[in-house]
């Protein structure tokens, strides 16, 4: 009976050695999203240009609002779904107008949208949604003041990066955006 116990265990004990590796790496990011985050986490640098007119469109930065490896496909920022977050620059007492197209996301519960400073510090939540559907068009209304984080005058103005967030914390997109 003894060595039927130890033969028992020891099986198990090899297969969670051999098969915890597995589970953890199925759970992890991958090195696509990694580097996608870590590139999302650098400093603001230049903005997609916008105004309140969807006809006119400005100067794009080729690395803003990307979507990240995790969504690729299942949410679109810009062109031809939506427009891109606008205006941008804004002023202070401006509301920038964030929209994302998600089609066929049913594990997405909800979004939250960050700010980040020139000196890379992330704001609270300025802007978050639960209940999502799986194909919907979701738009933020985001004030200057939210983004800037400040109480106005010479602290606010300045370039910004947007992260947006998934309820699980992974980044799905970011931008740089200029509050005057």
């Amino acid at each position: 009976m003894k060595s039927f116990t130890r033969k028992c265990v020891f099986s198990h004990s090899l297969a969670l050695f051999l098969l915890g590796p597995c589970l953890l790496l199925s759970c992890s990011k991958s090195d696509d999203q990694r580097t996608f985050e870590q590139e999302a986490l650098r400093a603001p640098q230049n903005i997609t240009e916008t105004s309140g007119d969807p006809s006119d469109e400005g100067r794009t930065d080729s690395d803003d609002w990307r979507i990240s490896p995790m969504y690729q496909g299942l949410i679109a920022i810009g062109q031809p779904y939506t427009r891109f977050p606008y205006p941008n620059p804004l002023h202070y007492n401006d509301r920038l107008i964030l929209e994302l197209y998600l089609r066929g996301v049913e594990t997405l519960s909800g979004i939250e949208i960050h700010a980040v400073d020139s000196l890379r510090h992330i704001s609270g939540p300025i802007a978050s949604q639960n209940g999502l559907s799986s194909t919907s068009l979701v738009s933020f209304d985001i004030s200057g003041s939210a983004i800037a984080g400040a109480s106005g005058g010479d602290h606010s103005s300045g370039l910004y990066r947007i992260l947006i967030f998934d309820s699980r914390q992974n980044i799905i997109s970011y931008g740089d955006v200029r509050v005057q």
